[in-house]
């Protein structure tokens, strides 16, 4: 047999290995395409969460503040004054003053027979004075409300790892920072900061040291400021994003401003 009747027999076959193994191939970029492009939704999603949060929380506190103002207002209210005749109080006043009179006059006569007839009072021996023994009560030892220990185990898990890094974290801090991240705690995209990611990083940047901190450096400074607590943070692989802001902040000397 010739090597081009070999040739013309085989050519079906690798064409149609070759066109199997491009299907292959389609279907693996496209499976690619779609898996970016739900990551990048996924990002954004969060991002956009995070800001819409920020306007709810903002829109609250004015409305709060104004109905806080309105109830002071309609709380403050004046006694109406009450319009007097000057004739009818003119008379009485004089009705008063005469009855008064006449009374000191009485007062005087009564006291002039008491007084002659006054008889020395006698005094009494003082009684011993009586000494008793008071026990002291202890106090009960105070326990905490249950509200208090109950909102100390929701945040206690954050605070045990912020203090893997600042030993002296304060609980009040920590949970102002997971009361501002909310629900995007709830799964692993929110949960944790993947430095590795460049949008993740943006991410971080926009939503935490320009809005929440109010930093107004240059964009590559604030990218550095991110960087550097990536580095801190590089023995985590999975790296908290209750623990990221919290360095962030304490970095930048704003914990006490949260």
């Amino acid at each position: 047999m010739s090597t081009k009747t070999l040739e013309k027999k085989l050519k079906p076959l690798t064409t149609a290995r070759r066109a199997y193994i491009g299907l292959h191939g389609f279907a693996y970029d496209r499976a690619k395409l779609r898996s970016d492009q739900a990551s990048t939704l996924v990002k954004n999603l969060f991002e956009t969460c995070v800001s819409h949060g920020e306007k709810v929380e903002t829109q609250f506190n004015t409305l709060s503040s104004t109905v806080k103002t309105d109830v002071s207002e309609k709380l403050k209210f004046k006694m109406p004054k009450r319009a007097f005749k000057t004739s009818n109080s003119t008379k009485k006043v004089a009705e008063l003053e005469a009855k008064i009179e006449r009374l000191n006059a009485q007062i005087d006569k009564l006291s002039k027979p008491m007084a002659k007839k006054a008889k020395p009072q006698k005094t009494q021996p003082a009684k011993a004075a009586v000494t008793k023994n008071v026990q002291k009560e202890t106090p009960a030892p105070k326990t905490q409300p249950a509200s208090a220990t109950a909102d100390t185990d929701k945040y206690a898990p954050y605070l045990a790892d912020v203090q893997r890094f600042d030993a002296a974290a304060d609980i009040s801090v920590v949970r102002k920072i997971v009361i501002h991240c909310g629900i995007a705690l709830r799964n692993n995209d929110g949960r944790f900061v993947a430095c590795s990611d460049e949008t993740e990083r943006h991410t971080v940047r926009n939503s935490w040291l320009i809005k929440k901190l109010g930093l107004e450096d240059e964009t590559d400074i604030l990218d550095a400021k991110v960087q550097a607590v990536c580095e801190t943070m590089k023995s985590d692989n999975k790296k908290n994003r209750v623990t990221f802001y919290y360095l962030l902040a304490k970095n930048e000397g704003r914990l006490a401003s949260l």
